[in-house]
């Protein structure tokens, strides 16, 4: 009875631990999840105050002084290809009124990323896990054929198959989702023109010796 009774203590304890120890781990996701949030926060009103500030460039730019720009137009794409779009109306822009908001948007995707990082991480080691033991029951369904227990073993390894196809579901999915935040948010090299004021840069324009006027009212 004595055995029993210390058995059943015993067992008590391990509960009280497991549980007080998943709690433990609960709260500090919940405290790393709260410091997220408050940094993402932060990092969009700045993003929000960079685009206020595109907001009043372009604003400023709907009637400017007549000036010329030397070149032609191209949209290139990233396999390189060139386009030309012949007489189109055009704005141009300084890119020193856009690095405000393009570095604003990489932090919004660095911040989202190491936000990310850690349920990444856990991912990856639950489907590694989830495939070993998919091996495993795998080989246990070859051996079993031998011993005529084949059929328990072969739905033994069609469950671990589909437990460790949803893990890797899930770390793919993360991975894309960690992908996307630094989707076009990469440096982009700018080609040089000249104007008759002051040279600037253009990430699509290539100088020509046609020139275009932009700027005027007509």
């Amino acid at each position: 009875m004595n055995r029993l009774v210390t058995a059943c203590s015993l067992i008590l304890l391990l509960v009280i631990f497991l549980l007080a120890w998943k709690l433990k781990e609960a709260m500090n996701e919940i405290r790393t999840a709260n410091a997220s949030v408050s940094s993402l926060r932060s990092v969009n009103a700045e993003l929000s105050t960079a685009k206020q500030a595109l907001e009043a460039e372009l604003l400023r730019l709907k009637s400017p002084p007549e000036r010329v720009l030397e070149g032609e137009v191209f949209i290139v794409t990233r396999g390189r290809e060139n386009y030309k779009l012949g007489l189109v109306e055009i704005g141009v822009l300084e890119m020193d009124s856009l690095h405000e908001l393009l570095t604003a948007k990489r932090a919004v995707a660095s911040s989202e990323v190491a936000r990310l990082e850690p349920f990444l991480q856990r991912a990856k080691a639950d489907r590694d896990a989830k495939d070993s033991a998919e091996r495993a029951a795998f080989e246990a369904s070859l051996k079993a054929i031998a011993s005529g227990n084949f059929e328990a073993a072969s739905a033994a390894h069609d469950k671990a198959r589909k437990v460790a196809s949803a893990a890797g579901n899930h770390y793919s999915k993360l991975t894309a989702e960690r992908k996307y935040y630094f989707s076009g948010t990469a440096n982009v090299p700018a080609l040089e023109s000249e104007t008759e004021y002051r040279p600037c840069e253009s990430v699509f324009a290539d100088a020509t010796k046609q020139k275009n006027t932009f700027g005027s009212s007509s």
